[in-house]
């Protein structure tokens, strides 16, 4: 059975290993887990926003960490949309 890991955060390679193999195991585990990662993306948006206004009080890193925060909002959003994906496709098999 393939069980969702606690604290795996969106990026975890893991969540994408888990779909894929969902036929292996217990497809609601799978679901259940995928959603408890996209629950944690508001958070992870959080952090990246507060990174963002850390990012002032160091001038000469502001730029830069404003380009990581973008790609990282990117890779949340594709997530997002990843999982959304999975979720039509698969959730109503049974």
């Amino acid at each position: 059975m393939i069980d969702a890991i606690p604290g795996v955060d969106a990026s975890e390679p893991n969540a994408s290993s888990r779909s894929f193999a969902s036929d292996l195991g217990d497809l609601d585990a799978v679901l259940a887990s995928l959603q408890s990662l996209r629950d944690d993306l508001p958070r992870l948006e959080a952090l990246c926003n507060t990174f963002e206004e850390r990012a002032h009080a160091i001038p000469h890193r502001t730029k830069t960490t404003s380009l990581e925060l973008s790609l990282a909002r990117r890779l949340i959003q594709a997530h997002r949309h990843w999982i959304d994906d999975i979720q039509r496709e698969l959730g109503g098999q049974d």
